[in-house]
């Protein structure tokens, strides 16, 4: 791959540590009850918007000149974290009714008759906070239902690499 002729945006958001700040806040202020969750196979995610070709692997029978058309991103693929975000965020905002904040791409919100929901997103690790269990839990089973593969963490005591305690009283 070439930088500025097979890509050009190679990073992906990741979550402002004000936002981690105010989610917490969030959580005292309202009581809300969190999870964690990682999404596994992150990289192999995204859906590509243009043609990548790359070399067919060594032991694969092609003729000389035949190469492979990406259909989706591979690990090693420049933008394959990009893609994933996208895909992510296009998800929680058109399927799932989250809206994104304008000052932090990675920090989602909803709010409907069940309760408040807040994700908070870097990378593939994904803090999320409910009103209660059982609206995270319905949360958890939509990401999964959007074809997500997803691993669970039902204590918050750490989130990237940051110790979590909180004081009931």
């Amino acid at each position: 791959q070439v930088p500025g002729v097979d890509f050009d945006v190679v990073f992906s958001s990741v979550a402002n540590d004000i936002s981690f700040c105010l989610v917490l806040i969030c959580m005292m202020m309202w009581k809300l009850k969190a999870k964690i969750f990682d999404v596994s196979t992150t990289f192999l995610m995204g859906d590509l918007d243009h043609e990548i070709y790359m070399d067919c692997s060594e032991g694969m029978e092609h003729e000389q000149d035949e190469c492979l058309l990406l259909n989706k991103s591979i690990y090693g693929l420049c933008q394959s974290v990009r893609m994933y975000f996208r895909k992510f965020a296009n998800v929680l905002i058109d399927k799932m009714g989250f809206w994104q904040c304008p000052s932090d791409p990675c920090l989602f919100m909803r709010t409907d008759e069940r309760g408040k929901v807040i994700i908070l997103g870097y990378v593939d690790d994904n803090l999320l906070a409910g009103t209660s269990d059982e609206l995270i839990d319905s949360v958890l089973e939509e990401v999964r239902k959007n074809v997500f593969t997803i691993t669970v963490e039902d204590k918050l005591t750490d989130y990237l690499s940051c110790e979590i305690e909180f004081n009931k009283d």
